[in-house]
């Protein structure tokens, strides 16, 4: 499937056509539009962002590929990929980038599931730090295997730690008299 590319300046035409203000179309108006993320973007946007990024080369000027950036102060910043309108490689990887989304929405499994695994164990530290604090050692440190068991048990029940009542996994900690 082709897939048609828009300058900044065409999409910046085609939003105001919508109602969106038409004040701002970047440093590189004849560039193509590409992958964008916000502050508010989730863990598949970011990969994709990343992964994109990494297939086009990284952001270098010289090469067609920068990052165009915008900051307000109701919706934080915005980024999107701008590629060179001349750059034909650029833009060929961009296209092929674009099908493959169409078809699937992850870039990369492995980088997702990585960000995943990072987040969820980002939530079950924190959801569960004051929890987990009854089992701690002699040194005051929550040893490790109560720490790897919990998350275990956590995935085991749902997959992430979200919603999952604590009651549940320490029932099954003292079961298991993890220490």
């Amino acid at each position: 499937m082709k897939r048609e590319l828009e300058t900044n300046q065409e999409y910046s035409n085609r939003l105001n056509k919508t109602g969106w203000p038409n004040s701002y179309y970047g440093d590189y108006p004849n560039w193509y539009v590409f992958l964008g993320r916000s502050r508010d973007s989730d863990i598949l946007e970011e990969s994709n962002f990343q992964c994109a990024l990494e297939l086009l080369g990284g952001e270098n000027e010289d090469t067609g590929v920068v990052i165009e950036r915008a900051g307000h102060f109701a919706v934080g910043w915005v980024e999107h990929i701008a590629i060179d309108s001349t750059n034909a490689d650029k833009v060929a990887i961009a296209e092929n980038i674009l099908d493959r989304l169409e078809n699937y929405p992850v870039l990369d499994e492995e980088d997702y599931c990585r960000r995943e695994m990072e987040q969820m164990e980002e939530e079950f530290e924190s959801n569960y730090k004051y929890e987990l604090a009854e089992y701690k050692d002699e040194n005051e440190d929550i040893p490790e295997s109560v720490i790897i068991k919990a998350r275990k048990l956590m995935y085991e029940y749902q997959g992430y730690s979200e919603g999952i009542a604590w009651d549940k996994i320490k029932e099954k900690l003292d079961e298991e008299d993890v220490k």
